[in-house]
């Protein structure tokens, strides 16, 4: 059994900038807060962890007793953003902010403050309950419609002025599908896809490699929006693909018979996770041969 790491894989750029910026303001100081998971990859969380970086909840900055807990403490805000409400909050409390934000997340939080102050109706295709989207609701005073099952359009005003955006992490596709449909309704919409270009990149390749190997591992945080869609993706064209988290995860049954088994990773995994899975594979082999 042969086992290839897709050369596509690895954490995208704004999630590889945001643990450069964790790992540099640790090498200061033996602590660091984060306000939620930095990102959606327990494992590498937990490494971070290992190095002195603390996660708090986001929805703790309405306690009192958290507030007192972050003055004059080193703040790090995570790659899917702040709501200006949450900012403003810790600032007053006495944070001191290290602003990990995706830069494609923030050129989004833009676009609805833009357009949301000239009255736009803001809708925003994505999952209701992601951090990304809860921050870019904050950034339209919440009165953003979220856009993520079919019963969504009930909620939407057609009279209205519109501008349609993404969650960044979103399947591409189902932008696209909502855009035909509201801009037979809406008279003025303006859309703009801001899923991120370097993720949608990646799905036609993913295709291509997926569909060239016997058994796919699509490795990931288990709470990974991205790992889920991109596990869609080769799961589309490859029967045999299985999504896990850790090495251990991985049944022997699923290698029956494969020949080639090929090992990719979503936007939040970094490289190490998939080298710790490629070695497992080999000691399968080498279980095997014996």
């Amino acid at each position: 059994m042969k086992v290839i790491i897709d050369a596509e894989a690895g954490a995208c750029p704004g999630v590889r900038r945001a643990i450069r910026m964790v790992e540099s303001s640790l090498s200061g100081k033996s602590r660091l807060l984060a306000l939620g998971p930095v990102i959606h990859n327990e494992r590498e969380l937990e490494r971070l962890a290992k190095i002195g970086l603390e996660t708090i909840q986001q929805d703790s900055v309405s306690q009192s007793k958290a507030l007192n807990g972050v003055k004059d403490r080193s703040l790090f805000v995570r790659t899917h953003g702040l709501s200006p409400h949450i900012r403003d909050k810790l600032l007053r409390a006495g944070a001191d902010l290290i602003d990990g934000t995706c830069p494609r997340v923030r050129r989004v939080q833009e676009l609805i403050e833009q357009h949301y102050f000239r009255g736009l109706q803001i809708l925003i295709v994505g999952k209701a309950e992601h951090p990304e989207v809860l921050g870019l609701l904050g950034h339209c005073e919440q009165m953003g419609v979220v856009l993520e099952k079919e019963s969504d359009r009930k909620r939407i005003d057609y009279s209205r002025p519109s501008i349609l955006i993404a969650q960044t992490t979103v399947n591409p596709a189902k932008f696209q599908k909502w855009k035909q449909m509201l801009s037979e309704r809406i008279e003025h919409l303006i859309c703009v896809d801001t899923t991120c270009p370097q993720i949608n990149a990646r799905h036609e390749k993913l295709r291509a490699f997926a569909a060239s190997v016997d058994v796919l591992l699509m490795v990931g945080g288990s709470k990974s929006s991205n790992t889920g869609v991109l596990f869609e993706v080769c799961k589309a064209v490859n029967p045999r693909s299985y999504r896990i988290e850790r090495p251990e995860n991985i049944s022997d049954s699923w290698l029956a018979g494969a020949h080639l088994v090929g090992v990719t990773g979503s936007a939040s995994t970094p490289f190490w996770q998939l080298e710790d899975v490629r070695t497992r594979l080999q000691e399968f082999a080498l279980e095997g041969i014996k």
